[in-house]
């Protein structure tokens, strides 16, 4: 993908996010040429959520629906994404990208059944500016320009040193039993725990609710 003459949609389908933060990460993202818009309820409050259901959904099917836009960018993740999916469309009108990660999982697992939407799972524009590291922001940038990213350095903890090939798919287990098999992908798989963020990787053929399993009985991951 080319910087020049693409376009991002902000939306907010879930948690509120720190509109100072929000306002960074747009300059941050227009410093890297490409064009920003931020969603017509992004700056609402519910409770914890970023407005009302219908707000948010709107919002993302907007920026889903609309020819001009070639990436939707997540402002904050959360709970709340589970209650836009029932409303997401079966087609887009052009290719998009959606970025995001943590409970954007749901709704990414169902964006990606839609011919067209391919999705990043990576920082959300609540902190893209200011919580995450120099690496992280280029690395999300080498993606959407077409980049071929480093190996990733990993460490073997246990089990057998096999090689493994298939798509890496990220995705965030807290507080949820997914029961999704990934047949031909390896999952990366977020897990909060004491305090810190951990993750292990999914092998294909192996269910995400065996992980959850073996996750729940052991601390080693």
């Amino acid at each position: 993908m080319t910087v020049e003459g693409k376009r991002v949609a902000v939306v907010a389908p879930a948690g509120i996010p720190d509109m100072d933060n929000l306002a960074q990460a747009v300059s941050l993202v227009e410093s890297w040429g490409f064009s920003v818009s931020v969603g017509a309820h992004v700056a609402n409050r519910l409770r914890y959520l970023a407005g009302s259901h219908q707000h948010r959904t709107s919002d993302l099917l907007a920026a889903l629906s609309d020819p001009a836009i070639d990436i939707v960018w997540i402002a904050r993740a959360g709970y709340g994404c589970a209650h836009v999916l029932p409303a997401l469309p079966t087609t887009v009108p052009c290719e998009k990208t959606v970025i995001g990660f943590s409970d954007a999982t749901a709704l990414f697992y169902a964006l990606r059944q839609i011919p067209g939407i391919g999705v990043i799972h990576g920082p959300t524009l609540n902190g893209l500016a200011t919580k995450v590291d120099d690496v992280s922001r280029r690395g999300v940038l080498d993606t959407l320009t077409g980049v071929t990213p480093a190996p990733l350095p990993l460490e073997r903890l246990h089990g057998p040193a096999d090689s493994t090939k298939g798509p890496l798919v990220g995705g965030n287990l807290t507080g949820r039993r997914i029961r999704r098999r990934t047949r031909t992908g390896i999952a990366r798989i977020r897990r909060h725990y004491a305090g810190k963020h951990r993750a292990t990787f999914l092998p294909p053929s192996r269910t995400a609710q065996d992980l959850y399993l073996r996750l729940s009985q052991s601390r080693a991951v």
